[in-house]
């Protein structure tokens, strides 16, 4: 009968322990749960902190108060049970008082203020490095036996395993925690100077703008070919700006999307129409080779057009005067919309193709300095595919071309 309380009671903290997520839970699971299996009336349960200076009291049972203050943290020199064996990596079982006064004159004052009598003190290892010590109290004197002895040391490698396991949760989850923080803290920066940002910047624009209509005076061509520069510059550097504080949007998350019917050929003349004035400004060659009128995808509009643009305008961006860019759509046998925009610009090179869609990141000597941009275009297109369940996605060939293809759910 005794045996099969004690297989309950084993089986019983084991599927407490399983549960157990942090060190804390784990070390209330012992001390709640361990002295039914093996008798004891009290648990401790200590840590090892680094640099393995001292060990920490996670949780104890049946222990005076003023002990409980005075043991929360054990130098592992101290000449006491827990630090010993710490130090030594072997169990101590002391089966009665006479044996505690024996090894430990000085802890008689310590001993009496409790009712313990027998202890068992067992080393918590994985892989040969110590996590802790767990010590067991008992009301009476013990011989611990073969039986005992073995119980006590699965016991201890057991509750070693899942200590370990409860602390690199923790673990991840704290640097899991630091990072979301430390994003979160960026998108706002880079949000709040954005903003601050965008205010002179228009005011530039307007006062170049009211300068233009002579409305301080009269205009020369010379200045007004310095004010238009004025306004380009502005308006390029507003669309920097626009586009830092749109990939902080969405880095903290504050997108929504209106998920409807998109009909694929209305998207691709929309994004014609936006891309031609800058592909004929490079004398580029902009060929629509279109798609079946009857497809149709699940996207948000606004931003699968969003997509089409940038990848249309990098293309060009990126090939030489005379050269040409070519989309078109298609639908795919695994239920996806392929909508591909090619060109016959620089490539890129095979380790630098998945490089290019990390945000502020541009492939070196891929373009002239001043045709470059935040970097952030590619990052921001993907996500935003992304965030309607699809993908952007590129196949390149240095000195040949690129082609990018924005993936979409295609509609039932």
């Amino acid at each position: 009968m005794q045996d099969r309380s004690r297989t309950t009671s084993l089986l019983e903290l084991f599927g407490a322990l399983a549960t157990a997520c942090t060190p804390d839970e784990v070390a209330r699971v012992m001390v709640d749960h361990a002295p039914a299996v093996i008798g004891a009336v009290g648990v401790v349960l200590t840590r090892l902190v680094e640099p393995g200076s001292h060990l920490e009291i996670m949780h104890v049972g049946d222990m005076p108060d003023n002990l409980r203050e005075q043991w929360r943290t054990i130098p592992i020199d101290a000449p006491v049970p827990l630090a010993d064996v710490a130090r030594t990596r072997e169990p101590v079982f002391l089966s009665s008082r006479e044996a505690w006064m024996r090894r430990y004159p000085h802890l008689t004052p310590t001993l009496e203020a409790t009712r313990h009598h027998a202890n068992a003190v067992l080393p918590l290892m994985v892989d040969a490095r110590l996590v802790g010590v767990l010590g067991l109290a008992f009301e009476q004197p013990r011989e611990f036996d073969d039986a005992d002895r073995s119980l006590l040391l699965t016991l201890a490698s057991q509750s070693a395993l899942v200590l370990d396991r409860a602390r690199l949760y923790e673990a991840e989850h704290v640097a899991r925690r630091d990072a979301e923080l430390a994003n979160r803290a960026k998108s706002d920066f880079l949000a709040m100077m954005s903003h601050e940002l965008r205010t002179p910047l228009n005011a530039i624009g307007g006062y170049a703008e009211l300068l233009e209509m002579g409305l301080h005076g009269p205009v020369n061509a010379d200045q007004a070919k310095a004010l238009e520069r004025i306004r380009d510059s502005q308006r390029h550097v507003l669309g920097l700006v626009n586009t830092v504080l749109e990939y902080a949007r969405g880095a903290a998350h504050a997108i929504s999307y209106e998920i409807s019917d998109v009909p694929i050929a209305d998207l691709l003349s929309s994004a014609e129409s936006f891309a031609l004035p800058q592909a004929r400004a490079k004398r580029i060659a902009l060929r629509h080779d279109g798609c079946d009128p009857t497809l149709v995808a699940r996207a948000d509009r606004a931003k699968a057009l969003q997509i089409l643009i940038n990848l249309l305008g990098n293309a060009v961006k990126f090939t030489a005067p005379d050269g040409q860019v070519t989309f078109g759509a298609e639908r795919c046998g695994n239920g996806a919309i392929a909508i591909r925009v090619s060109d016959t610009g620089v490539g890129i090179a095979t380790d630098q193709l998945e490089r290019i869609f990390q945000p502020f990141v541009q492939v070196e000597g891929s373009a002239p300095r001043a045709q470059q941009g935040t970097g952030l275009g590619l990052a921001i297109s993907r996500d935003l595919a992304r965030g309607m369940d699809g993908d952007v996605t590129v196949e390149s060939t240095p000195d040949t071309g690129s082609t990018f293809t924005l993936w979409l759910p295609a509609s039932v």
